[in-house]
């Protein structure tokens, strides 16, 4: 999203921005269910240009899900809502929470735990990209607790028919482990072409 202005009243910071009338991801998966893998990649690779825009910026998106994500024309994207993105330090160590904060079905296992690094956007990109090609999520359960416990070793499965390289994808960005995620946003991009 374009940046005008940032206006500060007392305390408070407002930003405005660019004003965009398209439909969230979450609603055209609301109207059509899932999407086809020719509909997906392209998606896929502009969150992850966009992902990688803002980690060589030093910046864990934190939320990142279906329905901060819009689409326009001829594949068209934006990510949006930094409301609750963090600045990390050049050397990508673990940010420790005071508070949980998130999507919960979105979230890494390390988020859950209190602990986010670019690699917790890595994982919510894998939740998107699985949400995106089979029209649900891949763990459903009732609360964050679930979410933190029942992901190791509980793993979803996907649809027959996807190219290699999103099969690929999403199985890596799903692991558990944060290190045996892609490292970065570069290496989706990378996976996508595949």
């Amino acid at each position: 999203m374009e940046f005008y202005e940032a206006v500060e009243s007392g305390e408070d910071v407002y930003l405005v921005l660019e004003y965009i009338d398209w439909e969230t991801l979450q609603t055209v998966l609301a109207l059509r269910g899932r999407l086809t893998p020719g509909e997906v990649v392209p998606i896929l690779a502009a969150v992850a240009e966009a992902l990688a825009f803002a980690h060589e910026k030093n910046v864990i998106h934190r939320d990142l899900k279906p329905g901060n994500i819009v689409a326009g024309p001829r594949n068209f994207v934006k990510v949006m809502d930094f409301g609750i993105a963090r600045h990390f330090g050049a050397d990508a160590a673990d940010i420790q929470e005071v508070e949980v904060i998130g999507t919960p079905p979105y979230m890494a296992p390390e988020q859950h735990a209190g602990v986010t690094t670019p690699l917790s956007d890595i994982y919510s990109f894998g939740v998107k990209a699985y949400t995106l090609v089979t029209g649900r999520l891949p763990f459903a359960g009732p609360s964050s607790l679930y979410y933190s416990q029942k992901m190791e070793g509980d793993y979803p499965r996907l649809p027959a028919g996807l190219p290699p390289g999103l099969r690929e994808l999403i199985d890596s960005c799903l692991m558990f482990e944060p290190g045996k995620r892609p490292p970065d946003a570069a290496s989706l991009l990378r996976l996508l072409s595949k």
